[in-house]
């Protein structure tokens, strides 16, 4: 060490406080989303499919909001305030064309994210044609995103919550 402010900064890095598993109890789910009415529950199929390590922990509620039909950004959180979930799901780009926006998750999204303590769960756009078969298949990683993650022991609990056993 060569100085007083790098002895810090290696300090520093090395105290971080250790993780502990919070419990995590998701009995409501609210999927958002803007498909016609045809594909909503092939829809909820597959955020059904890719959440399956939720129904082994008991009971699940599945409540869809949405449709083809535009909606405001307000009407979700008063679904959200309305139906209390303890997960949300959604994908990118709610009303948008997503071939647009590829590098954005849209306004819906956006507000979901930071207006709610309820945490959400963004899945692929199903309107991506080039979206693979497996993509919304395995758990075995799953990925915890936000600008605070250290110390939030609450969302990696629920990302490890949706992960296979094993995985």
């Amino acid at each position: 060490m060569g100085s007083l402010d790098q002895f810090e900064s290696a300090f520093n890095a090395a105290a971080k406080e250790m993780f502990r598993p919070q419990p995590v109890a998701i009995g409501r789910v609210l999927i958002v989303h803007d498909l016609p009415e045809p594909l909503q529950d092939d829809f909820l199929y597959l955020a059904k499919g890719f959440l399956s390590t939720l129904e082994q922990g008991g009971k699940v509620e599945w409540e869809l909001f949405g449709g083809s039909e535009r909606f405001a950004v307000k009407s979700v959180l008063d679904a959200v305030e309305s139906y209390r979930p303890d997960l949300i799901v959604t994908y990118r780009q709610l009303h948008c064309d997503a071939v647009d926006w590829q590098f954005g998750l849209g306004a819906h999204v956006d507000v979901l994210t930071q207006a709610t303590t309820t945490p959400v769960l963004i899945l692929p756009n199903p309107d991506r044609e080039n979206l693979p078969n497996h993509m919304l298949k395995n758990t075995d990683r799953v990925m915890a995103v936000t600008d605070h993650l250290a110390g939030d022991h609450r969302l990696v609990s629920y990302a490890s919550e949706f992960t296979e056993p094993g995985g």
